[in-house]
Parts: structure tokens; sequence; C-alpha cells
């Protein structure tokens, strides 16, 4: 991919001056999202989203007579079924990329698979190392997984086992993301010491902590080894934190009302993160978007003139692709249920003062 800057945060900064900029009555233009929703139009069980690629193309799965996956684009849902009539059926994607290639699971053969132009290529893994499960996928077909105590890599045919920290149990070890060169983020160690980790050039390295964390878990990471992931304390407080060269800063949670948290959904090349501010007493979250470290409330930048604009609250927010658009989740008064959306970002221009 093109990128005329040197590093994703100058192009994050100039985003930001754009969304603070809205704020002002002499604005010229204005970043603000239209929503999508991602429903299967057979059930009013909302789907979990598991994937976005750069085409908005989603996939995930329902619940629905057993675990049914499913592909979404542009306001068409295929339901790709549980593969049983019964309730103990089991099917759910995983990824997909910008191939249109998807991963994925299911509870008979082939368990581990590649879908492909409708066709399913089975991904085997060796399974002396407990039950194989896929995660990921990036743009070169690798596929990340994790297989009881270790996690593994897998492309054309061949897997990869990658080595964890020291002293590693079989609870910690778990992939948080892959780009497309291939590194993996993630979590190694033992549980109650677990941390965050990078897996590059067949070797595992421990991220810095946030001060005061006593874990940390890795999550999504972008192509330029940028990562994000939470940190815990002793008193099980959790906070986002972003991982870039060596150096690990604290994604602070928006300022609001009774807001105990926050977790990184995913991160673009752009350094943009998406995720969840927690509120307490059972509330739910906030979707927040990060630009340049700096908490955003997704529910004010809907497009005013989006129709459910004011009838829906982002909850939470779990990918951003290159283009900017998100998978959020959220409730939708107007239907009483909640709906997953693709939140695709547009201009509009601002009068003059």
């Amino acid at each position: 991919m093109t990128r005329t800057h040197s590093r994703p945060w100058l192009a994050a900064v100039l985003i930001l001056g754009t969304i603070v900029s809205m704020m002002s009555s002499v604005a010229q233009a204005q970043l603000a999202y239209r929503l999508t929703a991602i429903v299967d139009p057979t059930s009013a069980n909302y789907p979990y989203a598991t994937g976005l690629n750069n085409k908005g193309e989603v996939v995930g799965f329902a619940e629905t007579f057993g675990t049914r996956a499913f592909h979404w684009k542009a306001g068409v849902y295929t339901d790709y079924g549980s593969g049983s009539s019964g309730s103990s059926g089991y099917r759910a994607f995983a990824g997909v990329n910008d191939r249109s290639i998807i991963a994925g699971t299911q509870n008979f053969a082939p368990t581990n698979f590649l879908l492909r132009q409708g066709t399913y290529v089975p991904v085997n893994v060796s399974t002396a190392d407990g039950n194989p499960t896929l995660y990921y996928l990036n743009n070169r077909n690798q596929v990340v997984g994790r297989a009881q105590t270790k996690v593994f890599i897998w492309q054309r045919g061949t897997t990869t086992f990658l080595d964890n920290l020291p002293n590693s149990d079989q609870f910690a070890p778990r992939p948080g993301g892959i780009n497309d060169h291939g590194v993996v983020s993630g979590t190694s160690g033992e549980i109650n010491t677990r941390r965050a980790v990078i897996w590059k050039n067949g070797s595992v390295m421990a991220l810095d902590q946030l001060p005061g964390a006593d874990v940390s878990d890795g999550g999504d990471i972008n192509n330029f080894e940028q990562i994000v992931g939470v940190a815990i304390g002793p008193s099980g407080a959790t906070r986002a934190f972003f991982w870039d060269d060596g150096v690990t800063t604290e994604l602070p949670p928006l300022t609001a009302p009774n807001v105990y948290a926050a977790t990184p959904g995913a991160i673009n090349d752009w350094g943009v993160v998406v995720g969840t501010t927690y509120i307490s007493g059972g509330l739910g979250g906030i979707a927040t978007v990060w630009v340049a470290g700096r908490p955003i409330n997704l529910n004010t930048l809907i497009d005013p003139r989006d129709p459910l604009q004011g009838q829906v609250t982002l909850q939470s927010a779990d990918f951003i692709n290159e283009r900017g658009q998100i998978v959020a989740f959220g409730y939708d008064a107007t239907v009483n249920r909640s709906v997953r959306y693709l939140l695709t970002p547009t201009y509009r221009p601002q009068p003059n003062p």
C-alpha cells in the first residue's frame, strides 16, 4: 500500500485537526459517519463480526439454529449456514482479507479452512498440541491461530509454531493480530504474569508495561508494527495502551460520568484506534475512537443527515480499515434492539460564518 507520509502519526494529527475544527463555526469541512445496519433479514438476533477488509466486507457468525457463518457487503447479508440442520451445527468465519478470502472454523471436516471463491480449502494444523483454532488472516493468506499452548502461523500447508516467553503455561498464549508482513501480536507467559508480546523473525519479545500494571494482553497490530492492547493492575483496573517502536503509552478513556475503563478493538495503518469506554453500574459502554491518542465519542460523529442520527447509541467499536470504515455495535431505539453497523466516513461542507 502507498503512503505519502513517513509515519502514520502525521496523518492522524491531520485527521484530528479536522475533527477538532468541526466544533468551530468557521469549519470548512466536517468528518462524519453514515450508518449501515449489518442484519440477518431472517432473524432478530444480531450477528457477531469477526473481520472487516478494505472493501467494506464484514464476516462473522450468528447464533441462530446453531452457529451460522455470514458474509456481508453493501447491504447484502449472505448466510453460510451451520453445516447441520440441527442446533448443534457450528460454522464461524474468523476473518476476511482484501482478496475476499475468508478463514473459518467448523465442527466437521475440514475443521479449519480458507473459503476461496466458494471452495473450502482445508487448513490442516498438527493436533499434537491441542485442538487448533483460527483467529486472523492477512493479505498474504497467512492465518494465525492457537493450538492449546502455542500460537501458530499457517501458510500454503505449512504450520509454524511460535515460541512462548519462558515459563509460559497453557492458558496465556493467544494471538491478537497479524499484519501483512507476517508479524504477530498477542499474549504469552504465565497466566498471572502474562505479557503482551510481538512475534517477529522467529523471536518473541515482551512489550514494555504501563506503570503500575501487573499483566498485559496484546491486541491488534498494523503494518507499521504499532500494537494496541490492555494492561491490568493489581486492583483489576483495565487500561488501554498503544505500543510503537518500544514505547508504550496509555490510551485514556473518554471523560464522562462513571467511566472506569477503556479497551481498544483495532488499529489501522494511520494509527487510528477504535474501541470501547466502559461505564460502571452495568450501563454498558461508549464506542470510542482514538486519534493521536485522544479519545472521541463516536456518537458525536454520526452525520446529522443520517436517518439514524439521534436514534442509535453506539456502545462499542471492533474494527477499522484503511478507508476509515468502522464496525460498531449499538442500540437502535426505532426497532428496540441491538444492531451491528458499518460506519462509513463522509465529509460535508460547513457554511461560512
